[in-house]
């Protein structure tokens, strides 16, 4: 609340007087307050604010995100899909291991196996479409979060890696996850990946 001359001052302004010391009303109530304690002398130092420039999307009302049915899987080796389903097992109970920082403890995972040889992208592919084989007979939810974290450690478990990557788009506002190769292009995804603006992904220095 205001105090002092301040006051005075501004009860004359509201009751429609107008006198000659309101030309130095600015200055008085500055005063005040940094007697207060309400003003500092500068500004305090503040981080600067993080920016994410997103690409341009056309509009979809979400439509072109729906599928009728669920897409096929292309062909993996048995040996792949075999694996697939303990380590799509390991991300589901690391997952449920507590409600609190779920999206950290899957983070975490896809740094496994950061020094490994980069991956083919056969290789990569194979991966994923090993992790979707085995989500198929697993009655849990994995979504692409579970789904990309698991093809990531699967690599990591063959001795090679990939890039994890983690976007956001618009139009409507969606998030996503996938696995790119070494050249930074999505593995086994549709073409509406390309949307996606990434806002966390895992890479490596090359190998």
């Amino acid at each position: 609340m205001l105090g002092g001359e301040a006051m005075r001052l501004w009860n004359l302004y509201v009751a429609g007087q107008q006198p000659e010391a309101l030309n130095t009303t600015v200055e008085t109530i500055n005063t005040d307050f940094s007697n207060r304690g309400w003003f500092t002398g500068s500004p305090q130092a503040a981080p600067a604010p993080v920016v994410i420039r997103l690409n341009g999307s056309t509009v979809s009302w979400g439509t072109q995100e729906t599928a009728a049915a669920l897409p096929a899987i292309g062909n993996a080796p048995w040996p792949w899909r075999l694996a697939a389903l303990p380590i799509v097992g390991l991300v589901l109970l690391v997952r449920q291991s507590g409600r609190k920082h779920r999206f950290a403890r899957l983070v975490r995972l896809t740094q496994l196996g950061a020094r490994h040889l980069w991956a083919t992208d056969l290789q990569a592919r194979h991966a994923v479409r090993a992790v979707r084989y085995a989500a198929r007979y697993i009655p849990a939810r994995i979504a692409c979060l579970e789904e990309s974290v698991a093809a990531k450690l699967l690599l990591a478990a063959a001795g090679k890696r990939a890039t994890w990557c983690h976007g956001i788009a618009i139009d409507p506002v969606r998030l996503h996850a996938w696995i790119a190769g070494r050249d930074g292009d999505p593995i086994d995804e549709p073409p509406s990946t390309h949307r996606y603006t990434m806002i966390n992904h895992k890479r490596e220095g090359d190998r």
